[in-house]
């Protein structure tokens, strides 16, 4: 009984349960496709489940990445319907205030009960959560092994795994999460090497995780320096020379077995792209920098996306502000305890953690100065399984030995009611439909037009003069009158006095918030859209129309004011377009 008390404490398993919940409640709620890069995540377990091959740079964004999460992710995915990837972008896309800052479109067949292409999905979403589960557990047991200190293992596990970002990413298709639980798993397994010494069996566990780490993500080179350090600690007490031959055999032995595991990948790259890491297949599909690092703004960004940063699932700018305050803590207590001599972290496993960080560390840094878009935390969650545990310490040294404990509790309680702040607050609202209003409320503007299969344009509003290069705002409130089967698109157009159309717009009668088929039938829903209008655009008179088709038909539904035949899209008014200035 004794043993299963110290394996699995109570503050582990609350902050495994509290992972689980509430990944679950993102990967539940937080709408398929709006976590970062899921949907290319998603496509690439899809398409290996299809066609018993990895996908081709053509086919998919993230074919660049090792196969191993998409492999255990594929016959989930082929569960559901992978013949079906019924992804909708938003046209209205925008993150200004009031703005749809949903990048997707979700039809009902994403809400409950799933349409069977969706069950897949999130039956792969559930795998990422599960792998964090994995993380979670690791990341206590290296602060346990790193300090020995149920407080600060409690600390530095909650402070990574309860930051919503990580249960937003582990809630998602990601091969983050598998890479981040074989990074925790390899780097316990590198303490205890270092602790307990060498031996052929651990030897080999390392190669089988680093060559697993690989497949699971290829930035995990970059704990190959650590491997070496642990191996050289972990051999017997010696001259250097003796030492140093006892790290090449033992290196040895790690390497063949990594390479049996993972170097088919690397040869595979060479016979396809010429070299073993594939950078021209990795450049071709990514956004390739073209301006110099601003290494601040990186920076902070890292700062924000640690906590909650990704599209429009953001904190207030202030709390970012504060959540700088316990890093700042945690450093300070960190260089007491330095100073004093009171740091309970071994000049040995010191060593290996900051040689373990500093790895991906540059190699972050290498990536960042070759592509775009790469200040986002969870590229570097490997290195924060080294440093948080540390910090966590740091900051457990300002605490008197006595409350340590109730300090890491609180801190842990504290945590728990951020991330819900954040998903009640700061995630779900971006995803929620536009707030309806009574017919009570719309204006008497325009006329109401009745399109087939019970949709009604109550009223509509526009501009009738605007500017070459402006944004040409149209109003528009629209009432279900009947339940909608099907998602609807809305086309609007300004046409020229030749029958040209230089200006479109199409998408979600709502204006990107929401689709046709989740409509309730009775109440408005208002929306504005945003016609942008080129500088270049010749002055003169245009007609504005709008008309409503299915999604992915051309056929338009026939549309009416009630005393005029059905036509096929309908004049809102004129607009007069002024040259610029």
């Amino acid at each position: 009984m004794r043993r299963r008390i110290e394996a699995w404490p109570p503050g582990l398993v609350a902050l495994l349960v509290a992972y689980l919940a509430l990944g679950f409640a993102y990967s539940v709620l937080v709408p398929l496709g709006e976590a970062p890069d899921e949907p290319g995540h998603y496509n690439y377990a899809r398409l290996l489940y299809l066609h018993w091959r990895l996908p081709r740079a053509g086919e998919e964004h993230e074919s660049f990445q090792p196969p191993l999460y998409y492999a255990l992710a594929a016959p989930l995915a082929g569960v559901g319907d992978p013949t079906q990837l019924p992804i909708r972008g938003n046209s209205e896309f925008s993150l200004q205030p009031g703005g749809a800052a949903n990048l997707l479109l979700h039809t009902r067949a994403e809400f409950m009960p799933y349409a069977a292409w969706a069950s897949g999905w999130h039956l792969t979403r559930l795998l990422s959560l599960l792998l964090g589960a994995v993380s979670v557990w690791a990341s206590y047991r290296l602060g346990q092994v790193i300090l020995r200190s149920e407080p600060a293992a409690l600390l530095g596990a909650a402070a990574l795994s309860l930051a919503p970002q990580f249960t937003l990413t582990h809630g998602a298709t990601t091969n983050d999460a598998l890479a981040v639980a074989l990074a925790a798993l390899l780097l316990l397994q590198l303490l205890l090497l270092v602790r307990r010494g060498c031996n052929r069996r651990r030897l080999a566990l390392v190669g089988i995780l680093y060559g697993l780490g690989v497949l699971a993500k290829v930035s995990l080179l970059a704990t190959g320096p650590a491997i070496a350090v642990a191996i050289y600690m972990g051999q017997p007490s010696g001259s250097f020379a003796r030492r140093l031959r006892g790290t090449l055999v033992s290196g040895a032995l790690s390497a063949v077995v990594a390479t049996a595991v993972c170097g088919w990948w690397f040869v595979m790259n060479t016979l396809a792209y010429g070299e073993p890491l594939a950078w021209k297949l990795i450049r071709a599909t990514n956004q390739v920098r073209t301006v110099p690092v601003n290494w601040t703004a990186q920076l902070w960004g890292l700062h924000r996306t640690y906590w909650l940063g990704y599209v429009g699932m953001t904190l207030p700018g202030w709390l970012y502000g504060l959540l700088v305050v316990p890093l700042l803590a945690c450093l300070a207590g960190l260089a007491v305890a330095l100073g004093r001599g009171k740091c309970r972290l071994s000049g040995a496993a010191l060593a290996l953690l900051g040689v373990f960080s500093a790895g991906f560390v540059l190699s972050w840094v290498q990536w960042t100065s070759a592509v775009a878009g790469a200040d986002q935390a969870r590229l570097l969650y490997p290195a924060f399984l080294a440093t948080v545990p540390v910090l966590a310490g740091g900051a457990l040294a300002l605490v008197p030995p006595y409350r340590r404990k109730a300090v890491a509790w609180l801190v842990l309680i504290c945590l728990l009611f951020l991330n819900l702040y954040a998903l009640r607050w700061r995630v779900l609202p971006v995803f929620a439909p536009p707030a309806r209003m009574s017919i009570a409320g719309v204006p008497e503007e325009g006329r109401r037009l009745e399109f087939a299969n019970g949709i009604v344009l109550l009223a509509y509003r526009s501009a009738t003069v605007a500017e070459a290069g402006d944004t040409l705002e149209v109003s528009t409130w629209w009432q279900a009158t009947r339940p909608q089967q099907v998602d609807v698109w809305m086309t609007l157009r300004l046409v020229a006095a030749d029958g040209g159309v230089p200006v479109w717009l199409r998408g979600s009668p709502s204006g990107g918030r929401d689709t046709t088929d989740r409509w309730p039938v009775g109440p408005v829903t208002p929306a504005v859209h945003r016609l942008k209008l080129p500088g270049d655009l010749a002055p003169g008179q245009y007609t504005l129309q709008l008309g409503l088709q299915d999604f992915g038909n051309d056929a338009w539904w026939p549309v009416t004011d009630g005393s005029s035949p059905p036509v096929e899209v309908w004049p809102l008014g004129t607009v007069e377009v002024l040259p610029p200035g």
